[in-house]
């Protein structure tokens, strides 16, 4: 990817569509701006650059489930 594109990317982001979520920002860079890139792509560089915090979507429900369990 170009770093001009790149640069593109985050500065629309901060200028432009500081409230949006990934996806919407996607959404636009795709239908606005002619830019084609995967969402993934746009996910990961957003939250490398601090713009967007990561989830913590990581964490299933059976295992939260079993760690609160009362043990007696």
């Amino acid at each position: 990817m170009p770093i001009a594109v790149i640069e593109d990317e985050l500065r629309l982001y901060r200028d432009e569509y500081f409230d949006f979520n990934v996806r919407h920002f996607h959404e636009k860079l795709t239908e606005k701006h002619s830019i084609t890139v995967s969402y993934t792509w746009v996910k990961a560089l957003l939250q490398g650059s601090g713009l967007v915090a990561r989830t913590g979507h990581g964490k299933s429900i059976a295992g939260g489930a079993r760690e609160s369990r009362c043990r007696g």
